[in-house]
């Protein structure tokens, strides 16, 4: 996974795996080496989230071994139940015994990607980000590339392991073909889409220190940070200008202060053409007493126009299930986000349409965008701060460029600190910044471009259905086989 993208390793890491499966002695001995082999997994590509409870003055510090090793300890249950299915229904040295454990396997990904709210990090399909492969996720997800990873990588286990037959040789060469040849379908999607030259984006990254960006002392220099990154410079020819500011970026008393909102309709009036401010904020109703996490509009006139409220709120962190069951004064006094109503599309500057995501909501493949309007681009604000110079910024990275590569739109990501970037609808980035650097990407909005080859409704039900049916496959060849024994 990022940042080294090593795909190879795979090669190594399925064959161990499919061999263990294969030699386990018990079906709970297969549930063990599934279950450590992804603990061993989740751990080294996961690391770096304990690093969010170490962030100075944070109370939760006690919770960096939850975090660190609890979190890999329950995900890997998935792989540890698939392997434990495998074992007992999939005969696996045969070729439809191996179709049906990358089947289970790919499955338990979907199914970690959904299962209590869901956390589909670092599913297998993302290690081809660098690659022309990465294109494939547009005909359905990322979750198809999972399967076709774990399909042509864990070949290298059957090949060890199944029966040396002539259909295993065919089986095997299909594989090796269409692995290859997926390289050059990949290529063959990439088409330069160009830019939309009558609009101009500006990315900014104020790269506010998150030990820091809530002391009430300093929030105004924050503020003032953030619009002097964001005010007009030579480079305006009277376009229409987009700028977008970081998850909150804005807290509930800048938003209700007319001086604060004064200030951002003064730097946009000072742009030769039309201009709008789309930023991060924390948002406070005081009818419901509750805060939202929120991606809103701000014009030249400093009113508040669309306002989304994040809908996929992160476990433990913007709310924690199951609160009134934990009797520990830190958990049931955390007061956590209300959960907005879900994706959405907006329009601004006149039939320009987008998509607002706030940070942990980049994760899901198949929740990204609004299905009843298609939008021409994805608008995500995010706060990386929370994790240092680790490997979590570049992963989060790449799962925006996996949501372009699938809906074939656009994504403009701000970031607080960590990586902001612009992205094209075939997921390459024109314009990004660094970990810990003060920021502003400019340049005109990449065109969007029509995904031909993905109708809403099946891509939203090829998973599961797809390897349900494969596995059905696989586990009534087998029984057919122990009829006839």
């Amino acid at each position: 996974m990022a940042p080294y993208n090593v795909w190879g390793i795979f090669l190594f890491g399925f064959a161990v795996l499919y061999w263990a499966i294969d030699k386990a002695p018990s079906k709970r001995k297969a549930f063990a080496y599934g279950w450590l082999w992804a603990f061993g997994y989740f751990v080294f590509s996961l690391y770096w989230i304990g690093n969010a409870l170490l962030v100075d003055g944070n109370p939760y510090q006690w919770a960096w071994p939850l975090a660190v090793c609890g979190l890999p300890a329950l995900l890997a249950f998935f792989n540890g139940f698939a392997c434990l299915f495998a074992k007992r229904f999939c005969a696996l040295k045969r070729w439809h015994g191996y179709l049906g454990f990358v089947s289970v396997l790919s499955l338990s990904e979907y199914a970690r990607g959904h299962v209590f709210t869901g956390f589909p990090w670092n599913l297998f399909g993302y290690t081809w980000i660098d690659t022309t492969i990465a294109q494939i996720a547009s005909f359905e997800s990322v979750y198809l590339l999972t399967f076709l990873t774990l399909l042509w990588l864990g070949s290298a286990g059957f090949y060890i392991v199944g029966a040396k037959t002539r259909a295993t040789s065919i089986f095997l060469f299909v594989i090796a073909a269409s692995f290859f040849a997926s390289f050059l379908l990949g290529a063959s999607l990439i088409h330069d889409t160009g830019e939309n030259d009558d609009v101009i984006v500006k990315i900014v990254q104020p790269n506010t220190d998150q030990a820091e960006k809530w002391q009430r002392e300093k929030m105004d220099g924050h503020f003032m940070n953030a619009i002097e990154l964001s005010k007009a410079t030579e480079e305006d020819v009277g376009k229409k200008t987009l700028i977008v500011w970081p998850e909150t970026t804005l807290s509930p008393s800048f938003l209700n202060a007319p001086y604060y909102r004064q200030q951002i309709a003064e730097m946009l009036q000072a742009y030769k053409g039309e201009a709008v401010l789309m930023t991060g904020a924390l948002r406070y109703d005081s009818q419901n007493k509750v805060y939202y996490n929120s991606l809103l509009t701000i014009d030249d006139q400093g009113e508040i126009g669309h306002v989304y409220d994040k809908s996929h709120l992160v476990p433990f962190g913007e709310y924690i299930p199951f609160q009134n069951l934990i009797p520990i004064p830190t958990v049931t006094q955390f007061t956590g986000f209300a959960k907005g109503d879900g994706p959405t599309t907006f329009t601004i500057f006149d039939g320009l349409s987008y998509s607002p995501l706030v940070c942990y909501e980049i994760l899901f493949p198949h929740h990204a965008v609004s299905r009843k309007a298609h939008p021409d681009m994805i608008v995500n604000v995010t706060n990386d701060g929370w994790y240092g110079d680790s490997a979590g910024p570049r992963q989060h990275l790449v799962k925006a460029q996996f949501r372009a590569i699938e809906e074939r739109v656009s994504v403009l990501r701000a970031a607080n600190t960590g990586i902001s970037a612009i992205i094209t609808p075939y997921g390459e980035i024109i314009k990004r910044s660094d970990i810990y650097k003060r920021s502003v990407l400019f340049n005109a909005l990449p065109n969007t471009t029509i995904n031909t080859y993905k109708n809403a409704i099946i891509s939203f039900f090829i998973f599961p259905l797809f390897p349900l049916c494969l596995l059905a496959f696989s586990c009534c060849l087998r029984q057919k086989k122990c009829l006839k024994n």
